[in-house]
C-alpha cells in the first residue's frame, strides 16, 4: 500500500523491523498540494501512557510520497483504540454487563461516565466543528489561536485543554463521541496493583478515622522489599510483630545517630515515620511473592497461553505415528536409597520422555542420577527405538513385544534446555532427524508432555514414601531423608506400570472417523497399531547400531584376560571399577584367546543399566556383565561407584588397623624381651655368686631333653629321651613282678623328678613312651 488517502497511518521500521507509528492523515487537498497530519507518540515501555497529543501540522503531499518511494515511510491502515468504537447506544446502556462488549471479561467501568465526560469536551469546542467538515477543520488558518480565544469567551483558564480536545477531535476526524471518549481503558490492567505517590483519598484528621480502615503511607517497591527483608530476619519465635517492625526500622530506615554521653539519638528517614505495623505485617506475610525474581517476560501472555492451551491443537495434527515425538526432562520428585544399603540415601534421579505426538503414546524413558544433558535426551531416544522386553523384565515385568512398541522419529519438538545441546544437535543430525524449539518458558509446543508429567507427579512420584512432592521442606516436616524407602529397581517398577497404564488400558477418543468404522481399540496401543498396519508410517531414519553409538555415553575401558574392565569416570586417574567386567563369547573367541597385553577401549552403555554394553571393535559387539549375584545386575553405575567407595573406605580403615596393630605388637614384644631380659640377668647373677656360671656350649646342650621335659610339665605325659630308652627296655622285662612288688624310689629318683614320673607310670601298669630322637 503506497498510495496516501485520508484517514491513513504513516509508519516507520527502526533497526530491529519494529513498527514505529509516525502520523496519521486525516485530510488530503490535491489541488493544493498538501495535507493534514497529527504526528502520533509510541506508547512508552514503562510509566503511565502519555495523553498529550500533537498539533495538526501541514505538509507537502510530494514530500510524503518521495519518502514513501524511499521506504523511509510505509502507508498502513489505523487501527483507533477499542473504546473509540462504541456506539452511542452502547454508552447509555444501564446494565453493566452491555456497557463491555469489546472485552472478554469482567469490568467496573461505567460508559455512562465515559459519554458525558465526552459530550462534556464537545461542548468546549462546539462553535468551532459544529456543521464543519474535517478538511474544513483542519485546513482552517485560525485553528492555530482559536482555543485562548475561547477560554477568554468562558472565562476560563482552559486554553491548553481546549487545545487538546480539538487535536483529539481532528486526530477521530470527527467520529463522535469516539474521538473525545477518555483513555480510562489504559488507566492500569487486571491484576495489577494501583500505586501512587500520595495517599489516596481526601485527607481527613487520624483521630476522626475508624479503626478498620487502613492509615499509613503507600509502600512502593523498594519498601515493599525491606519490609520483606525485615520481616524474614527478625519475626522469629518469641519476637512480636511490633518488635520486628522496629528493628526493620532501625535496620533499613536509619538517617543518622548521634550519642550524648551514653544516650543515643536516632533519627529515621521523613517517610518512615508514615509506615504502620499492619503495613509490615501484610507484606511481611508475603515476602516470598514481593522478593520472586521477575524471569523473563513471556512471549504471549498469560491469557494468550491458557486460550491456546485450550485449543487442543496438537490433536489430530501429526499424520504419521513417528513422524513427530515431544522430549522433555523433569524430577522425579523422589528420595531413593542405593541398592547396596537402605541407608544410603542417593536423592531424587532424573526422568526424561519420549512421546509420539499422535496420541500421545510414551515410546521411551531414561531414568537417571545423572543431570539432564543432550546425554539423557539421546538415551531416551534410543530406548524409544529399542525392544522393551528384557528391559521390562530386568525390573520384574513381563510383556510381548506388542505391549511397549519401539519405533524412530523424524523429528523432536522441545525446549531450549538439554536437547539444544551441541551432542544433541550433531546426534540428531547424524540420525537424519530434525528437531524444533519453542519460546522460552512457553510450554505450548509440548504441551502433552508438559501435562504428562503432573500425572506421572500425582499418580506414582507423589504417593512414595520420602516423596519431595516438587518442592523445599516447610519447617516442622519430617526429614525427607528419614522417609525414604524405595531403591532405584523398586521405584522403576512403579514407574514402568504406569506408563504401560497409559500406553495400553487408558481410554481415549479416537482422532479420526476412520478408525471408529474400523472398530480400532480406544486406546493408544490400539490406535498405534491400526496406524501401522494401514500405512500411517513414517520411513526410519537410522539403525539401532548407529543409535547407540550415536545416543549411548561412551566411556573409557581396558581389556584385561578375564575381560574388559571398565574405568571409574569420576577421576582422572586410571581407577578400575571393582568386579565390573564384561565378557562374550566373541570376545573370548577373537580378542581375549589372543590378548598379550592390556588394550584401551571405549564402551558404550547405559548408567542406569550397566549390565550390558557395547564395544566398538570390528563392529558394534554386544558384553554383558561377569557376576555369579544376581542382584549385582541391578545396580545402576552410581551403585557401582558407592560400592567401590565403600570398599575403598573399609580398605582404608582396614590398613589403618593393621598399622595400629603392628605398632602395639611392636611395643608388646619389646615389653616383653624386657621382662625377659631382666629375669635372665637375674638367673645369671645368682649363678654367678654359686660361680656356676654356664657356657655357651652348655646352653646350647641339652635342648631335645629340655624340650621333653617341658612338654612332659605342660602336658602330665612324659616323652623319654635317648638316654632314658634303655633304662626303660630293661625295666620292661620286670614289668610283671613290679606290678606285685613295689619297690621305694631311689635316692636318684627323689632327685630327678623326670625318672620319678618314670616309675609312677610303671607302679600305674602303662608302658612309658619312647621318644625317637
Amino acid at each position: 500500500m503506497s498510495e496516501i488517502y485520508s484517514g491513513c497511518m504513516l509508519i516507520q521500521y527502526d533497526k530491529n523491523e519494529k513498527v514505529v507509528p509516525v502520523a496519521r492523515v486525516v485530510a488530503c487537498d490535491a489541488r493544493m498540494g498538501e495535507a493534514v497530519v497529527v504526528p502520533l507518540r509510541e506508547k512508552p515501555k514503562v510509566g503511565r501512557r502519555v495523553h498529550y497529543i500533537k498539533s495538526p501540522a501541514r505538509v507537502s503531499l510530494e514530500a510524503l510520497r518521495a519518502d514513501i518511494a524511499k521506504k523511509e515511510l510505509v502507508v498502513a491502515r489505523y487501527e483507533a483504540p477499542s473504546h473509540q468504537l462504541l456506539r452511542p447506544e452502547q454508552l447509555v446502556r444501564d446494565k453493566k454487563e452491555d456497557q463491555a462488549p469489546d472485552l472478554n471479561r469482567r469490568t467496573r467501568r461505567t460508559l455512562r461516565s465515559w459519554y458525558a465526560r465526552a459530550m462534556e469536551l464537545y461542548e468546549l469546542i462546539r462553535p468551532f466543528v459544529e456543521g464543519r467538515t474535517i478538511e474544513e477543520i483542519a485546513f482552517d488558518p485560525k485553528r492555530r489561536g482559536w482555543p485562548k480565544r475561547r477560554a477568554e469567551e468562558l472565562e476560563r483558564k482552559c486554553a491548553p485543554k481546549i487545545a487538546r480536545t480539538l487535536n483529539a477531535y481532528i486526530l477521530g476526524m470527527g467520529e463522535m463521541p469516539g474521538a473525545l471518549l477518555p483513555g480510562y481503558a489504559f488507566s492500569g490492567a487486571p491484576g495489577r496493583r494501583k500505586l501512587s505517590r500520595r495517599k489516596t483519598g481526601k485527607p481527613r484528621d487520624p483521630s476522626l478515622r475508624p479503626a478498620s480502615e487502613a492509615v499509613g503511607r503507600n509502600c512502593d517497591e523498594e519498601v515493599r522489599k525491606l519490609f520483606a527483608l525485615g520481616w524474614k530476619k527478625f519475626r522469629k519465635a518469641g519476637v512480636s510483630i511490633t518488635e520486628a517492625f522496629h528493628e526493620t526500622k532501625h535496620r533499613y530506615f536509619v538517617d543518622s545517630v548521634s550519642y550524648d554521653g551514653v544516650t543515643a539519638t536516632v533519627e529515621l528517614k521523613k517517610e518512615a515515620k508514615d509506615y504502620t505495623v499492619e503495613q509490615f505485617q501484610y507484606w511481611g506475610e508475603r515476602a516470598d511473592e514481593v522478593l520472586e525474581t521477575k524471569g523473563t517476560p513471556l512471549v504471549l501472555s498469560p491469557d494468550a497461553i491458557r486460550r491456546a492451551a485450550r485449543m487442543g491443537s496438537m490433536k489430530g495434527r501429526f499424520p504419521a505415528y513417528n513422524d513427530e515425538a515431544f522430549v522433555d526432562s523433569t524430577s522425579t520428585d523422589q528420595t531413593l536409597v542405593s541398592c547396596a544399603s537402605r541407608l544410603k540415601i542417593l536423592g531424587s534421579p532424573w526422568r526424561t520422555v519420549v512421546m509420539g505426538g499422535a496420541v500421545n503414546y510414551i515410546f521411551g524413558v531414561h531414568v537417571g542420577f545423572e543431570n539432564v544433558a543432550s546425554m539423557t535426551t539421546l538415551l531416551a531416544i534410543l530406548h524409544a527405538a529399542e525392544d522393551k522386553v528384557d528391559f521390562c523384565a530386568r525390573y520384574g515385568i513381563h510383556i510381548e513385544p506388542d505391549d511397549w512398541l519401539a519405533t524412530t522419529f523424524h523429528r523432536h519438538p522441545g525446549d531450549n534446555g538439554e536437547p539444544k545441546g551441541n551432542d544433541a544437535m550433531e546426534a540428531l543430525q547424524e540420525m537424519e532427524a530434525g528437531a524444533s524449539f519453542g519460546p522460552a518458558y512457553i510450554a505450548l509446543n509440548k504441551s502433552p508432555l508438559e501435562s504428562d508429567h503432573q500425572k506421572k507427579h500425582r499418580r506414582v512420584d507423589h504417593r512414595t514414601p520420602g516423596s519431595t512432592m516438587g518442592r523445599v521442606s516447610k519447617r516442622g516436616e519430617p526429614s525427607r531423608a528419614e522417609l525414604a524407602r524405595l531403591n532405584f529397581p523398586e521405584y522403576m517398577a512403579l514407574l514402568i506400570k504406569d506408563i504401560l497404564y497409559h500406553n495400553n488400558e487408558e481410554i481415549i477418543e479416537l482422532p479420526t472417523l476412520e478408525m471408529r468404522r474400523a472398530g480400532v481399540e480406544p486406546t493408544r496401543r490400539g490406535v498405534i497399531l491400526w496406524m501401522k498396519q494401514n500405512g500411517y508410517v513414517a520411513s526410519a531414519p537410522r539403525t539401532l547400531d548407529n543409535l547407540r553409538v550415536r545416543c549411548l555415553p561412551a566411556l573409557k575401558g581396558v581389556i584385561h584376560q578375564d575381560g574388559v574392565h571398565l574405568l571409574d569416570p569420576t577421576t582422572k586417574t586410571r581407577r578400575l571399577i571393582p568386579n565390573l567386567v564384561y565378557r562374550s563369547e566373541w570376545l573370548n573367541r577373537h580378542v581375549l584367546s589372543t590378548h598379550k597385553a592390556a588394550k584401551n577401549v571405549t564402551l558404550h552403555l547405559d548408567p542406569s543399566n550397566p549390565s550390558e554394553s557395547w564395544i566398538h571393535l570390528e563392529g558394534l559387539h554386544k558384553i554383558e556383565l561377569i557376576t555369579h549375584d544376581p542382584e549385582m545386575r541391578e545396580l545402576t553405575l552410581l551403585d557401582w561407584l558407592t560400592l567401590m567407595h565403600d570398599d575403598r573406605l573399609n580398605g582404608y580403615l582396614g590398613r589403618v588397623a593393621r598399622t595400629q596393630a603392628a605398632v602395639n605388637r611392636i611395643e608388646e614384644v619389646r615389653r616383653a624381651t624386657a621382662r625377659a631380659d631382666k629375669e635372665r640377668k637375674a638367673e645369671m647373677h645368682a649363678l654367678a655368686e654359686d660361680g656356676k656360671v654356664p657356657s655357651k656350649t652348655a646352653l646350647r646342650k641339652g635342648i631335645s631333653k629340655n624340650k621333653a621335659e617341658e612338654l612332659a610339665a605342660m602336658t602330665g605325659i612324659p616323652k623319654l629321651t635317648e638316654s632314658l630308652q634303655g633304662e626303660a627296655s630293661a625295666r620292661g622285662a620286670t614289668q610283671e613282678a613290679s606290678r606285685m612288688v613295689v619297690r621305694p624310689p631311689s635316692e636318684h629318683a627323689l632327685l630327678d623328678p623326670f625318672e620319678a614320673l618314670v616309675n609312677q607310670s610303671l607302679r600305674q601298669g602303662s608302658e612309658p613312651t619312647v621318644s625317637q630322637e
